[in-house]
């Protein structure tokens, strides 16, 4: 009965992760595909080819090996074929991290399995993943971080198969910037076996094979410029969602089960290396830093919460009653996440709609902007320059996802040195747009339409958290500047508007 019911579920799940795949698309899945086109057509690039503001910028695609799949994939499988692929992935990353915390000795792998998709971790990291999943190029770092954490948190495995991890990083590096977590992480490693005078030579080979497979790639060495920029841009955490803190979600049911599995874990942080309590710290830390960083985080706490758990059952065993009432516990807390799972569920299952094409992508404006073909360049929203490299290929875009962290010193005259810094500025009344506009012969303005009253239950509420912690000084204050007003007493047009979008044109003379 237990094998039906856990069939039944992770049947459940996985449509789940289908459906909201194939429905929502995320804002880097265009120039993922343009850049992928592009490769596949000329090569790769020297400098950007899809941009009028930086034109120069030595372009380094990450995650070239993904964008190539992407575009030979997508037009034979669709996005129901690739929703397909990528939920995979994720549903066997979080089955091999949950593996590693359950008992195996005489146990049938089937049973194993029931037991492990039946278990509360698994149950809770399901609910929290549909909240952050989407078709993506990240999807794949976290799939072989799971297989690096196999190797990292199981003596037996590494001593088997840590020879396979120059390889593993061989092929991570070629399709997401990921990698560089599971270098530092390997590095982590070393260091703890070297204080603890039990590093083999071996291991060191290994260890270095590794860092040097990173460079097997097209760009070279370079290719750690761009997790150095990404690290190291303050921008990206202030003015991008997935990159902002963890304080500022609403995901209650993450904050749950972080303080749940914090205090499992430290329970019983004496039974752990030391290296692997120092990386789920870390990652506890990078994951308050920016929401980008949970997934990683997440998939490491699942195995380490599940063998806590599994030391306390040890524990009240010996306690009269002790093994009835855990075991009636562990009903009690399965039954609780999954009533999260399918609150979670609800809500993930409707939000994909509100990222679908045609109720977040600019997707009618683009064809009136094609009939109409005006001369000069076009500015439009961060989140939809990747899918104006996509649909509207014949015009370069003022910014997309690739450039977020984009900066150079000495930018080519006529070039910007920090499109985005540029950008949010202009969003902010910071600086005025017209030098910039007149720069770039910038005649069309493409932007979200947002009306009064639109506005999210939960946009309300982040409302009422910035301002709050504003008035703690904990941040700035929340800028009120509205662009489109700005342009309209200036005098633009508005030629175009409908649900999801405005154009505005320049007026003439000006």
């Amino acid at each position: 009965m237990k094998k039906v019911v856990a069939f039944c579920f992770l049947l459940v799940i996985v449509s789940i992760f289908i459906w909201k795949g194939t429905v929502g698309l995320d804002p880097d899945f265009g120039w993922h595909i343009k850049s992928g086109e592009y490769l596949l057509e000329n090569g790769f690039p020297t400098t950007d080819p899809f941009s009028y503001t930086m034109p120069s910028f030595p372009f380094i695609d990450h995650a070239w090996g993904s964008s190539i799949l992407f575009a030979y994939l997508y037009p034979k499988v669709g996005s129901f074929g690739l929703s397909c692929l990528f939920s995979s992935l994720l549903i066997l990353s979080i089955l091999l991290v949950s593996l590693l915390g359950v008992e195996k000795k005489n146990k049938k792998i089937g049973d194993t399995l029931v037991e492990v998709i039946l278990s509360p971790c698994f149950i809770i990291s399901i609910a929290l993943f549909s909240a952050l999943f989407f078709v993506r190029a990240q999807v794949f770092s976290w799939f072989f971080w799971s297989v690096f954490l196999s190797l990292f948190l199981k003596k037996s495995l590494w001593n088997k198969y840590r020879f396979f991890l120059p390889l593993l990083f061989l092929v991570w590096v070629n399709l997401h910037g990921g990698f560089a977590l599971g270098i530092f992480s390997l590095l982590l490693y070393g260091v703890g076996q070297f204080f603890r005078k039990s590093l083999k030579p071996l291991d060191v080979i290994i260890i270095f094979s590794s860092v040097f497979a990173t460079f097997a790639n097209p760009y070279g060495i370079h290719i750690w410029r761009e997790v150095f920029m990404t690290i190291s841009s303050p921008l990206l955490r202030t003015n991008i969602e997935e990159w902002r803190s963890i304080i500022f979600s609403s995901d209650l049911i993450m904050f749950c089960f972080i303080t749940f599995s914090t205090i499992s874990i430290f329970r019983y942080w004496k039974k752990f290396p030391f290296e692997q309590i120092l990386l789920f710290v870390f990652l506890l830390m990078q994951s308050f830093i920016s929401l980008k960083n949970v997934p990683f985080w997440l998939l490491l706490a699942v195995p380490l919460t599940s063998q806590s758990l599994g030391y306390f059952y040890k524990d009240v065993r010996a306690i009269p009653h002790g093994k009835e009432r855990f075991e009636k516990a562990l009903y009690i807390l399965t039954g609780i996440f999954l009533a999260m799972l399918a609150l979670e569920s609800f809500f993930t299952l409707r939000s994909a709609y509100s990222v679908q094409e045609q109720n977040f992508y600019p997707q009618k404006a683009i064809e009136y902007l094609r009939m109409n073909n005006e001369e000069g360049n076009i500015y439009s929203d961060y989140g939809w320059g990747g899918y104006l490299d996509w649909k509207y290929p014949e015009k370069k875009v003022f910014i997309d996802g690739r450039m977020a962290i984009w900066r150079w010193d000495n930018a080519p005259q006529g070039e910007l040195s920090n499109a985005f810094k540029t950008y949010i500025m202009i969003g902010k009344g910071e600086d005025s747009y017209k030098n910039t506009f007149a720069q770039f012969n910038i005649t069309t303005v493409l932007l979200p339409n947002k009306k009064e009253g639109q506005e999210s239950g939960i946009d309300k509420l982040e409302k009422r958290l910035f301002s709050f912690l504003s008035q703690l000084k904990i941040i700035n204050e929340q800028n009120t500047f509205n662009f489109t007003q700005t342009l309209e007493a200036d005098g633009w047009q508005k030629v175009y508007e409908d649900n999801v979008s405005v154009i505005y044109q320049k007026p003439e003379g000006a």
